[in-house]
């Protein structure tokens, strides 16, 4: 998973110690994180004075504070990014979290993968107006570990044949965006779909976001909790 993940290979390697440590009651597991985030911090410090960049040359606590004095400017990139540019369905499958008896439970079995899908989640969305092209490239690596989760929860819960089906082959709909993608593989085919064109027209996305809703809509247990 490393190598497929880079920039956000720092939370893994810390999420690791961190299940560790979850699975075994090891406390060398939590000096291990901290060392490992130690060196981390000293290897940037390190790289930064001989950086003839002067961001990179900036003190690294000083880094930290104008990140969260920016409250602002993250608030006008979440309007952009999910208004502004239309991606607001993109956290449609969340509304499991909410309208979903049973989940919330389900999930917090997993919180070490909550922790490391939330980087690539909500880092494009907070750092929207620096992201560019690269936005749906780091949102998705934590987007479909979210939708997996969200597969495995209704899959374990859903008594009913025929959602069982449509709950199988939903994921099938994404291989519609994807498709078009492998036949306009150009950097500029892929950004475009995904801003312009998926918006536009009926997409795979659109196609999963109806059949997750009607999975929810069948599931017996989300009946029950919502009924009169």
């Amino acid at each position: 998973m490393s190598i497929t993940t880079k920039e956000h290979l720092l939370f893994l390697a810390l999420g690791s110690f961190l299940i560790q440590y979850q699975e075994f009651k090891n406390k060398n597991s939590i000096i291990f994180l901290f060392l490992t985030l130690l060196l981390f911090i000293i290897n940037f410090i390190l790289t930064s004075n001989q950086s003839s960049s002067l961001e990179l040359q900036d003190n690294f606590l000083n880094i930290i504070i104008n990140i969260l004095n920016n409250r602002e400017l993250y608030l006008v990139s979440i309007k952009n990014c999910l208004f502004t540019d239309k991606n607001l369905f993109l956290i449609f499958p969340f509304i499991l979290i909410f309208f979903q008896y049973g989940f919330f439970n389900f999930i917090k079995k997993y919180f070490i993968y909550l922790i490391y899908m939330a980087v690539p989640i909500l880092y494009p969305v907070l750092m929207y107006h620096e992201m560019g092209q690269n936005f749906f490239r780091v949102f998705n690596q934590g987007f479909f570990i979210f939708i997996l989760l969200s597969l495995v929860f209704l899959a374990k819960n859903i008594k009913n044949e025929l959602t069982k089906y449509i709950l199988f082959f939903s994921p099938i709909c994404f291989m519609i965006d994807y498709f078009y993608i492998f036949i306009n593989i150009k950097q500029h085919g892929f950004y475009d779909y995904f801003i312009n064109v998926r918006y536009n027209f009926f997409s795979g996305f659109y196609i999963f976001n109806i059949l997750f809703l009607i999975v929810l809509c069948l599931n017996n247990k989300f009946l029950k909790k919502f009924s009169l």
